[in-house]
């Protein structure tokens, strides 16, 4: 379809035409895409991916179509909505743009789900600090102990900001390839060993049981990468966890894997979708501070090495985290 600047897709259980063509603009074409529950809009007018401010038009009307559908079909159709500019319109590369399209869009989404939680993350331990820091210039407590208690509460809160920035700066160099991998033949049995030996007294404190099964899971990775991300996801464990957190290893079909079971909240509907990047599980309802970055720099190490993280509902009622990466040669 030539004259088309862009395509707008639109992914949903339910959507409807009735319920997408009130939402278009003047000059643009609605038609099915190459799969059930799919809708594909082909952006007609020239001047939204023409002008400077193209994409960010694209990208208004992709959250304003998201938003909309949601409120038609309910949370539980989880509409996706991405966006891509285009030359032309071919039937034979409408899935892969579609599929591009949709990637973008969902990109967006943890974007700006990024910043919503960074937001809310940092606002409380500054807030903290301010409180603080206002209380010892206004009102300066008489007794010196409890002078230094404030400073001590401000000091652990603007330590807790400084971990939060630090992860999402490593996040980010993680995701931008801006730090190679060392690779070289290892195991996660070790590695999880390591990690369930540093993080013992941390569950101890919290009255959570650590249970392992650590069977051989030989691998080619970058060691010092990957004992992060289990630290990571075991510590996201006990963070959660009521009373046990379980761990195995276990090596299968290609692949090497560790599986951490925890019996806390879980995910929720909303944690699946969003992945391992935010997995949260509510946590800001349940009072337990977190953002999830934890998570996310076990799934960029995972990604780097050519695996994932995977997130599920636990068979000991609360969350399950299963980090996969390429097996290494058999001995």
């Amino acid at each position: 379809m030539k004259g088309a600047s862009a395509v707008v897709v639109v992914e949903a259980r339910g959507a409807r035409r009735a319920m997408l063509l009130p939402l278009l603009r003047a000059g643009d074409l609605l038609m099915r895409g190459s799969t059930p529950g799919r809708w594909v809009i082909a952006v007609l007018d020239p001047p939204r991916s023409a002008t400077p401010r193209g994409a960010a038009d694209l990208r208004v009307v992709a959250a304003r179509l998201e938003g909309a559908l949601q409120r038609a079909l309910g949370e539980r159709a989880a509409p996706a909505v991405g966006w891509l500019e285009v030359e032309s319109l071919a039937p034979s590369s409408l899935a892969a743009l579609e599929d591009e399209a949709l990637r973008r869009g969902r990109l967006e989404r943890e974007r700006r789900a990024l910043f919503r939680a960074v937001g809310h993350e940092l606002r409380t331990p500054l807030t903290s600090v301010r409180g603080y820091l206002e209380v010892l210039l206004s009102d300066p407590p008489r007794r010196r102990a409890e002078a230094r208690r404030f400073l001590e509460i401000a000091q652990r809160e603007t330590l807790r900001a400084a971990r939060l920035v630090d992860g999402l700066f490593e996040l980010s160099l993680l995701e931008t390839g801006a730090t190679p991998l060392r690779l070289s033949e290892g195991s996660l049995v070790p590695i999880a060993r390591a990690a369930l030996e540093s993080l013992a007294l941390e569950a101890r404190r919290r009255g959570v049981t650590l249970r392992r099964e650590l069977r051989s899971a030989p691998g080619i990775l970058d060691e010092e990468r990957v004992a992060q991300a289990v630290l990571n996801v075991i510590h996201n464990a006990i963070k959660y966890a009521r009373s046990g957190v379980w761990v195995e290893t276990h090596a299968a079909r290609g692949e090497i894997v560790l599986t951490v079971d925890d019996d806390g909240p879980g995910f929720d509907a909303e944690d699946l979708r969003a992945g391992p990047v935010f997995g949260r599980r509510g946590a800001a309802a349940r009072g337990i501070a977190g953002l999830g970055v934890g998570l996310a720099l076990a799934a960029a190490v995972a990604a780097l090495h050519g695996g994932g993280v995977a997130l599920a509902a636990s068979s000991h009622g609360g969350a399950q985290v299963r980090l996969r990466l390429p097996a290494g040669p058999e001995r």
